[in-house]
């Protein structure tokens, strides 16, 4: 079977050379006969050292190329704000032990035989005494429904929020709950792209809109045809360069997930940078969970961001993202 899209779910350029034997990484082009891109690296001067038409610094075991412009190291990291793309990831939720610390629970689920990335969930209710020492899992709430393998595992639902799911390998973002029956879904998010549309602080409109409509808020069946992006309130409360993001985002042609987290209180990307950034890439769907100082990203056993001590020891749930080791290329082709 002819496949569309190929390395690093890349999209094959075959009308050039044959079938497959060149591929197109947005910045240039690649041949996979050479294993060399055909241009000049755009960002030549800032890597001296590096042949200019090298792939992943020789490396493509250990990285990954988004753009043709830089290696990617799963995660690859941009102004303090690591991105993670995952290829056919298998995706089950955290559920914190008592009396342990989130990041404590996710480390203890490492294995040796998978790659695990693990990130905080959905923001939560509880009590303000269990942030202050580990406490019981039960007391915590998390806002929005998480379901694993068609059953309700924790979290309230929460139908003004946004969600994704994952029901016989086919993802699906939207408003609302998770499907109830998915293999795999969350709620509780905060849009960032869905289906294709950006979201905002403000309403954008197209330069055939009519004029005076408003800002912010649904401008009503008749007139959402005229929108590119659509505003949301807690967007513009996450839109802030030194806040904490933890966001799962989807590209529905390659069929990769990106993981996107970012530290609190240190400079990296507001949220509208880093949708922009991950619209360049492709991705079509993205929603943002917990942020600020909840924001987590476990790699194996290793804490590549830390989310503040009392909110982990509060942090109820989060998601876990395995793949084969060295391996997140090859599964797209498998």
């Amino acid at each position: 079977m002819h496949l569309r899209f190929g390395f690093n779910g890349k999209e094959h350029d075959s009308e050039a050379k044959g079938w497959q034997n060149q591929i197109d990484y947005g910045m240039r082009v690649y041949d996979p006969r050479l294993g060399r891109f055909l241009s000049v690296d755009p960002l030549a001067s800032a890597y001296p050292w590096n042949s200019t038409y090298s792939f992943s610094e020789n490396d493509p075991i250990n990285f990954i190329d988004l753009d043709g412009a830089e290696k990617g190291d799963p995660p690859y990291k941009k102004n303090n704000v690591y991105f993670i793309q995952l290829f056919n990831p298998w995706i089950s939720p955290v559920l914190r032990k008592d009396w342990e610390a989130f990041t404590v629970t996710a480390c203890h689920l490492n294995t040796d035989d998978l790659v695990e990335y693990t990130i905080n969930g959905q923001m939560f209710k509880g009590s303000w005494f269990g942030f202050t020492w580990p406490y019981k899992n039960s007391s915590f709430t998390p806002i929005g429904k998480t379901v694993y393998e068609g059953k309700h595992v924790t979290g309230s639902s929460s139908p003004q929020t946004f969600s994704f799911s994952i029901k016989d390998g086919v993802v699906s973002f939207g408003q609302g709950d998770p499907r109830e029956d998915a293999d795999f879904g969350i709620g509780g998010g905060v849009p960032v792209i869905i289906n294709g549309m950006p979201y905002g602080a403000t309403n954008v409109f197209s330069e055939d809109a009519p004029r005076g409509l408003n800002e912010r808020g649904d401008p009503g069946k008749n007139l959402r045809r005229f929108l590119t992006q659509r505003s949301n309130a807690a967007f513009e409360e996450q839109d802030k360069i030194e806040k904490g993001k933890t966001i799962v985002a989807y590209n529905s042609k390659t069929e990769a997930f990106m993981l996107v987290v970012q530290p609190s209180g240190k400079q990296g990307m507001s949220l509208s940078q880093i949708r922009d950034y991950l619209i360049s890439l492709g991705y079509d769907n993205a929603i943002s969970l917990d942020g600020g100082t909840s924001s987590a990203l476990v790699a194996d056993d290793r804490l590549l961001v830390n989310p503040n001590g009392f909110k982990d020891n509060g942090i109820p749930s989060g998601l876990m993202f395995r793949v084969l080791p060295n391996k997140n290329e090859d599964q797209k082709e498998e």
